[in-house]
Order: structure tokens, then C-alpha cells, then sequence
């Protein structure tokens, strides 16, 4: 039997800012500083590595679209390259190192930053991994369970889900200083949602996980979940990308 992934991804601007800062690659394929009306999906066998993800360019800091688009790009030319967790981190250090040096060799792009969330498949294994506040969570039996580790402050009552905040502890580049990039093997098949905080703060994980539940496919799940953050305002830019591997919808 074929070992499949089927991506379904948008990425999109919002209803407040004028430009989007997030990207997106899906094995190899990279979408960055557009707007989409409707997703679009992908499909392939999984007979080498395939790496998908998001980044997330600080809003409101010089070239946060630029780190954005240069991140997804080097992990879309050198994903295949990661076969275990250690490759992975290795290489996001790498692109944290590579737009740190931009930053200080292009004053027009200082403080430049993203965020990154995403998974890597290989025929043995699928892997999650991310730095900052974007995240991963993964849909089984119904239930929309996070899987990503937020770098966020721990604000808010203790055991209470955190505030939104547009604050975060670490990024890819901005700081100069080491990061941690945060992984974990998951089950090797299933379905997933990788996105931006254009979704997570403003649309609670309940109305999430009944849009996915609800949806007749993966595409209009998407859209659904687009039109949650837009209706809460869409105050940021949105980035949704769904993954399945070797599981049909129920």
C-alpha cells in the first residue's frame, strides 16, 4: 500500500494588515507574500523525507516578511536532507545563524524575525518541531490535542489556557542568542494541523476541533477555520495547513 500525505494549506493576509508575513512550504513547494482566496492541496508518496511547515514574521519588525520566505525557502531546498530529529535542529540553527547575520549586514532589516512550526515525514517516522508561539496539534478521535511548546511568557491564571499575546521568549534570528528547537516523534500516521497565531488567538481550540470534525473534506476545513479567524476580526495574518498521512476522513 502507498504511503501517503495529502497537504491542504492557505495562507492569508487578514481583514487589518496590509501585507502578509507569513510562508508556508509543502515538500519543496513554497508560498510566501500572497494573499489566497481558496487552499490548495497536494498529494505524493512518501518514499523520501518531506518536510512541511509555517513561518511566522514578527509583526511590526523590519523584514519580518523576509525571514519568513528565506526560512521556508532553505527548509524546502534542504528538508529532504534531515532524517532524524538532530538533522532538523542542526538545520533550523543554521537559518537562525543565516538571518541573524542578514540583520546586521542590512540595517533596513534589523530585528528581523520568524516564528516556525511544522512537521517532517520520512518513510519511518513523523516528527514535529518549532520555535515561537506557532504551533502544531494533531486531530485523533476527534480530539484536537497541541503537540508544539509555546515560547511564550506564562501568563494568566496557573493551569488556565494563556491569553493571546504577540509576545515570545524565542524566535528564528532577532536575538543573537542560541535558540531551542523544540521536537518530538509522533505517531507515524494521522492527521495534523500546522498554523499560525492568526488562528490560535482568536479562534478557541473547542470551535477548532468541531470545524475539522464538521468539515466534508480537508479543503473546506480549512476554509472553515479561515472564516473563524476572519469573523473574530482577522486581525493578523493567517496561515492554516492541514496534513494527512495514511488515514482517510472518517
Amino acid at each position: 500500500m502507498d504511503d501517503r500525505l495529502v497537504v491542504t494549506a492557505m495562507t492569508h493576509v487578514g481583514a487589518v494588515r496590509d501585507h502578509n508575513e507569513d510562508a508556508v512550504t509543502a515538500a519543496g513547494l513554497v508560498i510566501s507574500e500572497i494573499s489566497m482566496a481558496e487552499p490548495i492541496t497536494c498529494s505524493l508518496t512518501l518514499s523520501r523525507t518531506v518536510l512541511v511547515a509555517v513561518a511566522d514574521g514578527l509583526g511590526g519588525h523590519a523584514g519580518g516578511e523576509v525571514a519568513a520566505a528565506h526560512t521556508v525557502g532553505v527548509l524546502a531546498r534542504h528538508g529532504s536532507t534531515a532524517e532524524t530529529p538532530g538533522d532538523l535542529a542542526s538545520l533550523i540553527k543554521d537559518i537562525d545563524a543565516q538571518i541573524t547575520t542578514m540583520s546586521a549586514e542590512h540595517p533596513a532589516l534589523t530585528g528581523m524575525a520568524t516564528t516556525l512550526a511544522g512537521l517532517l515525514f520520512t518513510p519511518a517516522t513523523t516528527t514535529w518541531f518549532n520555535v515561537g508561539d506557532s504551533r502544531v496539534y494533531r486531530l485523533d478521535d476527534r480530539f484536537l490535542g497541541q503537540l508544539s511548546v509555546d515560547d511564550s511568557p506564562g501568563l494568566g491564571e496557573p493551569g488556565a489556557p494563556p491569553p493571546p499575546t504577540h509576545l515570545v521568549t524565542q524566535v528564528i534570528g532577532g536575538f543573537g542568542a542560541d535558540i531551542d528547537v523544540h521536537t518530538g516523534v509522533d505517531t507515524r500516521t494521522g492527521c495534523w494541523l500546522i498554523c499560525t497565531d492568526g488562528l490560535t488567538d482568536l479562534v478557541p481550540v473547542a470551535d477548532m476541533e468541531e470545524a475539522l470534525n464538521s468539515a466534508g473534506d480537508d479543503s473546506q476545513a480549512v476554509k472553515l477555520l479561515w472564516a473563524l479567524a476572519m469573523n473574530a476580526s482577522g486581525r493578523d495574518n493567517i496561515t492554516i495547513v492541514l496534513a494527512r498521512r495514511g488515514k482517510e476522513r472518517p
